[in-house]
């Protein structure tokens, strides 16, 4: 997908509510939302209604995340003013940032869990250890350390070192790791002991300051990637919506598509007939599966609580693939 796209999808959706979209990380103008507006999920449009959601621990600074997941499992979007989202939430919102390690490692991990997607069980913590892992084997292998701490990393490439008798006492949650220092620590005892077993002494001179450093750089490659999603941290069991905010609702066949008899049905919150507000000479599979989903949007009164705009679901996902496909190669 050209960039041009985007920004004139992104300038169409805030169009009435914006000036212009000019975020910049830590500084954002617009926090975006990516959300669902379903009639069989009546809890999620009920939160909508009374424009405070439950169960939300993120949000983003940056558009891209349209691209990332609408149209995955979630049909809507939230686009809220930046002042506005955070005078009604104070004290409950903050950026993550992708550069500090201790950030990232404080309270067990927690931002990394989230990063990561990974739950607070023995999997998540599996899944939190193998990122970094990877990213430390990768960082000592390369040219600028020294030949035994290069070593240390091709033996942990090359699983002489298992990754997963390292981190065993974490991942059965025998012990938090709070802080970059206490995960140095940690490699330090663990991969001792992995090394002695092996023969291989000359590790065993590596200092702990040296492990701690390596996790520090290899935390910040891990999540390097996730860094354009600007993400945000809500610390709150709910988020405050402002009301005006633009609500996108991606369907196959957007309302302003419908006849304007099935039209005027739908804004009351009502089913439009077959035959009757819609000939059945232009009856379409995207109408019927587009119905229930704008006929909720009416019957719970979002449209009163948010400026909400319909787009073409089909659209967007082509201009989505088409964003992916330059994405992967070039």
């Amino acid at each position: 997908m050209k960039t041009t796209q985007l920004k004139a999808l992104v300038s169409e959706c805030v169009k009435g509510v914006l000036d212009e979209v000019r975020s910049t990380p830590g500084n954002p103008n617009v926090f975006w939302l990516v959300t669902t507006v379903n009639p069989n999920v009546t809890d999620k449009v009920e939160d909508l209604a009374s424009g405070e959601l439950h169960g939300i621990t993120g949000i983003s600074d940056n558009n891209r995340i349209l691209m990332h997941w609408l149209g995955i499992g979630r049909n809507a979007v939230l686009i809220m003013k930046a002042s506005h989202l955070m005078n009604d939430n104070q004290g409950r919102i903050d950026r993550i940032d992708y550069e500090s390690p201790d950030e990232l490692t404080y309270d067990n991990m927690a931002l990394l869990r989230r990063i990561y997607n990974a739950d607070d069980d023995s999997r998540g913590n599996r899944r939190i250890t193998d990122n970094i892992w990877q990213h430390m084997y990768d960082s000592a292998s390369k040219p600028g350390w020294n030949e035994t701490m290069q070593t240390a990393g091709r033996l942990m490439r090359d699983g002489y070192i298992s990754k997963h008798d390292v981190f065993d006492r974490y991942a059965n949650q025998e012990l938090e790791i709070n802080s970059p220092k206490e995960l140095g620590a940690y490699l330090k005892l663990e991969i001792d002991k992995a090394a002695a077993k092996e023969g291989r002494d000359s590790i065993l001179k590596i200092p702990e300051g040296w492990w701690a450093d390596l996790a520090k750089r290899a935390i910040k490659d891990s999540v390097r990637t996730y860094s354009s999603e600007g993400e945000w941290v809500v610390d709150s069991p709910s988020l405050k919506i402002p009301a005006g905010s633009r609500l996108l609702v991606a369907v196959d066949t957007p309302l302003q598509d419908f006849p304007e008899a099935a039209q005027a049905k739908l804004m009351k919150g009502e089913t439009p007939k077959l035959g009757v507000d819609i000939d059945t000479q232009v009856w379409t599979s995207g109408m019927r599966n587009s119905i229930g989903v704008i006929k909720t949007v009416f019957e719970y009164g979002l449209d009163k609580r948010y400026k909400v705009k319909f787009i073409d679901l089909n659209k967007f996902k082509v201009i989505q693939n088409n964003m992916q496909v330059k994405h992967t190669y070039g």
